[in-house]
């Protein structure tokens, strides 16, 4: 679920860690950023700085397939964790990216 205000977008959903549920909501000044402070609000969820993100499109039309690359730091690490999300919005490919790279993180702990 997602809303726009202006230059701001807000964002809602549900997110699973263990057998927990939480609703979450957080706004940015796209979806990705939305999706970023929806997940800060997660007690249970790790702290992080979306440090890189870079996007590429596989076509040439408009129904092309999104590629987004996104990279997120840790605590006081300085290496990045990379995640890949591949999509026909760029929007959902970003937020998989980020969620690629969240579990990749987790999966080293």
């Amino acid at each position: 679920l997602s809303h726009e205000n202006g230059d701001r977008i807000a964002v809602g959903f549900k997110w699973y860690i263990d057998d927990k549920c939480y609703e979450l909501h957080g706004e940015g000044n796209g979806p990705l950023s939305a999706f970023k402070h929806a997940l800060d609000k997660c007690p249970e969820m790790m702290d992080f700085e979306l440090a890189d993100f870079t996007e590429k499109t596989m076509g040439k039309d408009a129904d092309a397939h999104a590629l987004a690359f996104v990279g997120i730091r840790t605590g006081n690490e300085t290496k990045l964790t990379y995640g890949a999300g591949e999509h026909t919005n760029i929007d959902r490919a970003a937020i998989a990216a980020l969620i690629t790279a969240l579990n990749r993180v987790s999966r080293k702990k």
